[in-house]
């Protein structure tokens, strides 16, 4: 058994058709439903991944074969969980840009140049709710990075509602929950995920199944920036595996620091290749490559997909085995699903190389009279096979896994979990 193992992204909570749970062999016990992070004394950072434009962008192919109008507006739903007593978040909107800093998070307040933009505390279990149900779009200008001012704006926002949280200080109401945001949590460890729809994204909708915003919702976890790293490796393609569900497949690249170079390697050859640094949907891509690096900026997202390597839309697949190499730290979410279906699409948080490992539990199993419930497993040895051994809870076995194979569980075993 070679010393490189299997290993694939995982998924935890969406809408729509649950056929698959996107799973492998990522974490020992990760999959039991939370992630935690930071420490009673510390403190835990996240970004709320990609933002509204890309998340259309990114939904548009899968969803339905008209295409969304290129100003509906989203809805968003980032909720926080706390798991200690005494625990202070922090929220910064990214759209009047980023100030506040981890390490000295009350600077300036109270008072106009306060860090933060909202403050709560909340207890053990307490639970916060960030909600904006109409998100004007576009969200920013062509350069994706100016904001587009009060147009955009999501004015006189409610505020969070949840459990067991005192509202300290809210110094903005006129800024969208939404994508790229920043948040903080001193004193405790959290969990935190991110859901979104579409508002009206078939704008004829009669009759109601037609109506395809809640259908291709998503929701997914989110990771502290603590445990990402600067690389990953795709352990799924375009058509790899075999199935309607992989027909499009689309890696979103976060920056989480300013001057963060971005690499790319289509063929895991560990050569970096040329590719298209126009983002796709605030700048059109053209054919052909652009340079071997883009720089990304805080908050800012690239998205990998079939137009990347400088080809026609439809004439490249974005492979498994893609190499994603960051000179900072890097959040990255696939989005995967069948085209033109109206409801087959999922995100799930990328899972960087650094932490994979060589055994695992499914987090989920099927039900009876229920959607089936699959593992997709990735061997990224360049030269080496592996054998997976497994166990359910009525029978075990062992499979061989070639070089650079992704695989289904079921196609293995010849059942599903």
């Amino acid at each position: 058994m070679s010393n490189r193992v299997p290993t694939a992204s995982r998924s935890r909570g969406f809408f729509g058709r649950g056929r698959h749970l996107l799973t492998g062999l990522l974490a020992v016990l990760m999959a039991g439903g939370t992630v935690r992070a930071g420490s009673p004394s510390g403190y835990t950072e996240y970004i709320v991944p990609f933002d509204e434009d890309v998340f259309v962008y990114v939904t548009d192919p899968l969803v339905s074969v008209n295409p969304i109008p290129a100003a509906a507006t989203t809805q968003a739903i980032v909720s926080l969980t706390v798991w200690s007593n005494d625990t202070t978040i922090y929220y910064d909107h990214w759209e009047n840009g980023y100030s506040l800093d981890p390490q000295n998070p009350e600077a300036g307040c109270p008072g106009p140049t306060c860090a933060y933009d909202e403050k709560f505390t909340g207890q053990l279990g307490s639970t916060l709710n960030f909600i904006s149900n109409v998100i004007p779009r576009p969200r920013t200008g062509l350069d994706g990075n100016t904001y587009i001012g009060a147009a955009g704006n999501c004015n006189a926002q409610p505020a969070p509602t949840g459990t067991g949280v005192a509202t300290v200080q809210r110094n903005t109401t006129d800024f969208c929950y939404d994508g790229r945001d920043y948040v903080v949590v001193v004193g405790g460890a959290s969990t935190m995920t991110r859901g979104g729809l579409i508002n009206n994204a078939n704008p004829t909708p009669p009759p109601a199944d037609l109506d395809l915003g809640p259908k291709a919702a998503i929701m997914e976890e989110v990771y502290p920036l603590a445990p990402q790293l600067i690389k990953y490796v795709l352990p799924f393609g375009e058509g790899t595996p075999a199935g309607t569900s992989y027909q499009r497949v689309i890696a979103v690249i976060q920056a989480t620091e300013d001057n963060t170079e971005l690499r790319i390697d289509f063929d895991g050859d560990g050569t970096y290749d040329p590719f298209s640094t126009e983002n796709g949907y605030r700048t059109p891509r053209n054919a052909g490559t652009d340079a071997s690096v883009l720089i990304l900026n805080k908050g800012e997202t690239y998205i990998l997909d079939s137009d990347s390597n400088g080809t026609i839309a439809g004439a490249f697949d974005l492979a498994k085995g893609t190499v994603i190499l960051g000179s900072k730290t890097l959040q990255v979410e696939y989005f995967y699903g069948q085209n033109n279906s109206g409801y087959d699409t999922r995100a799930i948080a990328a899972y960087p190389t650094g932490f994979w490992g060589k055994s695992y539990y499914a987090p989920a199993d099927g039900a009876p009279g229920g959607a089936d419930t699959e593992i997709v497993l990735y061997n990224p040895s360049l030269t080496d096979n592996i054998t997976i051994n497994w166990r359910t809870r009525t029978a075990s076995g062992s499979f061989t896994m070639a070089p650079e194979e992704t695989a289904l569980f079921s196609a293995k075993t010849g059942s599903y979990v």
